[in-house]
């Protein structure tokens, strides 16, 4: 598909690829949009039960398995379930055309030597820059070694920007796809989200610095253009929470539940025997207020003489 894209359509490779991140961000946007709906509005719903598991960790901070499991009982029990965000599943399912474009890009004969983007930054200086002249392999934006130098595990053959704009795009991204508030997260959690952060920001960079330069060029312009597609989602999520509040202004105030309910998006069916009569007695109870509410002034019957 890529070979079609740079044959028929667009001639350069470079443009071949980010077409070819953008085909594959059309077809993961409905898995991805419900990804990022559902950790958002699962966060929110982490964010109203904290007050209930802050006293479970306080109540249980000698116990923490029991802890846990008070936890587990009590987003049971509020409908609230991690599996609603789907995470990193996204990230996952691209994971098999980084794999096959990492080793495309290093056997394919054809892509050799050959210049991303026309060979635009060739050309402006004579060949003297070797910027993206070989997709094949690094970037070589500050300087190209005439042999390759052996670095731990890496083979070092110039200095390279991609890698470093692509830990600084990771970074943005980090901002928008940030899982639940630290506060409701357990220490080991808080600790296990500050490695993952390291990892995605510095490691990964460095693990592909003498990576292709075409494969960090997909992956930068898939995670760019994934920030966008998140700040699109994040909008739209706030602009239907304002319009269901602005529709329920009127409304009494309803109790906890309900709300994590509509936080999850809308009615769900509830596993747990107790907590969904529980629900069922409060969808009773709002219908019931809101009936006597609709009905306005009281009718009286007329009197005999």
């Amino acid at each position: 598909f890529l070979d079609f894209l740079h044959a028929s359509i667009l001639f350069d490779w470079g443009l071949a690829i980010i077409m070819l991140v953008v085909v594959v961000r059309l077809i993961l946007h409905p898995i991805t949009k419900k990804s990022q709906v559902g950790m958002q509005r699962f966060g929110k719903a982490m964010g109203a039960m904290r007050p209930e598991l802050e006293k479970l960790q306080k109540k249980y901070k000698d116990d923490p398995k029991r802890m846990q499991m008070e936890q587990v009982r009590l987003m049971r029990e509020h409908g609230v379930s991690p599996l609603s965000a789907l995470g990193c599943l996204p990230m996952f399912l691209q994971s098999p055309i980084w794999i096959a474009l990492y080793a495309m890009l290093y056997f394919a004969f054809d892509i050799r030597q050959e210049p991303a983007f026309f060979g635009v930054f060739q050309a402006i200086t004579g060949g003297a820059w070797a910027f993206l002249g070989d997709l094949s392999a690094g970037d070589h934006f500050f300087f190209e070694l005439d042999e390759p130098r052996r670095f731990l595990f890496f083979n070092i053959t110039g200095g390279n920007l991609l890698p470093l704009l692509l830990g600084v795009v990771f970074f943005v991204q980090q901002k928008y796809m940030t899982p639940p508030t630290a506060a409701t997260l357990s220490p080991e959690q808080q600790q296990q989200q500050k490695i993952m952060k390291f990892m995605m920001v510095v490691l990964f960079p460095i693990m592909l610095y003498s990576a292709p330069s075409g494969l960090v060029l997909y992956i930068i312009a898939s995670s760019t253009i994934g920030i966008l597609e998140s700040r699109y989602i994040r909008r739209h999520v706030e602009e239907l929470d304002r319009a269901r509040e602005a529709a329920g202004d009127d409304a009494p105030a309803r109790p906890q539940r309900a709300g994590l309910q509509e936080l999850l998006g809308g009615k769900r069916k509830v596993k747990d025997a107790q907590a969904r009569a529980y629900t069922d007695a409060l969808d009773a109870r709002r219908r019931k207020i809101q009936e006597k509410q609709r009905g306005g002034s009281k009718s009286f019957k007329r009197r005999g003489k």
